[in-house]
């Protein structure tokens, strides 16, 4: 079948590719789905490591464009679909007696030298363009430019867009991921890759994708040395559960064992000097309802959980 054009998926709210938002760009009667963004998120105080997967469809057969903020230049390599399947193993086998995991509840004009490329390569499915921008505007003419070398002509990017992009860059999340992938009408998961950039905040782009309509779904895996405080800042996510009818919930958060550890990450000893603890974090509703990145410093040590 032949490509229809290109889809600009803005992104990534992805335990998929970040929902990154996602817009029709050459074909406005193309229609973009994302069942779910997952994405599991490690942070030693210093360094974060994102691995993320996106189930994505489109209307009819296409390419689409993924772009990703980040608040330094990521490394990036390729990612095994078994490892979320791994972390939920773990999930479920910390998950109390007769207790089941809960999705959560739902809720109803500079020169181009301003703009830096960073590296250019293909993994897997993915063609990977990575930028760093210092300029507003020089960096909404670099866009066009790689649309229109894209197959994207007479395109303009929407101001709702552009507002969130110069939000990022005036916040020095001056990075950007731009990630090429071809869909078609079948959901499917999108190859998962791994990010690997410096931050001195537990950080996840959620903002870039309130510009989509209707709803998305976000499971958040993060492991953190301490437990990310999301109830105690303006931020749309919420804790992860335990439930079952009947019982009071509880909250999905536990320190991993060791040997829990390596099976996610096999140098696990190096990144984290102590067992980290694993939370979950969640998001359900209008993609509208992204007002916010999570990009926290805050953290609560628990004395309800015994340290061993």
């Amino acid at each position: 079948m032949k490509n229809t054009g290109l889809v600009l998926l803005v992104l990534f709210a992805g335990f998929a590719c970040a929902d990154r938002g996602m817009i029709p760009l050459a074909r406005p009667d193309i229609s973009v789905y994302e069942p779910g963004q997952k994405a599991i998120i490690a942070w030693n105080g210093d360094v974060e490591r994102m691995v993320l997967v996106t189930d994505v469809n489109t209307s009819e057969p296409t390419r689409v464009l993924g772009i990703i903020p980040f608040p330094s230049v990521p490394e990036v390599s390729r990612a095994e679909f078994g490892l979320f399947a791994t972390v939920e193993t773990i999930i479920q086998a910390h998950a109390p007696a007769r207790y089941q995991f809960d999705r959560g509840p739902s809720k109803d004009h500079e020169s181009l030298s301003s703009v830096e490329l960073l590296f250019q390569k293909e993994i897997g499915a993915h063609s990977l363009t990575a930028v760093r921008a210092q300029d507003y505007e020089a960096f909404l003419k670099w866009t066009q430019d790689f649309l229109d070398k894209n197959g994207v002509k007479d395109f303009e990017l929407s101001p709702e867009l552009t507002a969130i992009v110069a939000r990022y860059i005036a916040d020095s999340l001056n990075c950007f991921v731009f990630d090429i992938v071809s869909c078609g009408p079948s959901v499917q998961s999108v190859e998962p890759l791994l990010y690997e950039f410096a931050s001195d905040r537990l950080y996840y782009p959620l903002r870039i994708s309130s510009i989509v309509e209707g709803h998305t779904d976000i499971t958040l895996i993060t492991l953190t040395r301490h437990i990310p405080a999301v109830w105690l800042e303006d931020s749309p996510l919420q804790m992860g559960f335990y439930r079952v009818r009947n019982q009071p919930v509880k909250p999905i958060v536990f320190k991993l064992e060791e040997y829990e550890l390596k099976k996610i990450f096999t140098d696990a000893e190096q990144f984290f000097p102590r067992r980290p603890y694993l939370s979950v974090l969640r998001y359900q509703g209008p993609a509208s309802g992204l007002f916010a990145d999570l990009n926290t410093s805050l953290f609560l040590r628990p004395f309800s959980i015994r340290e061993r």
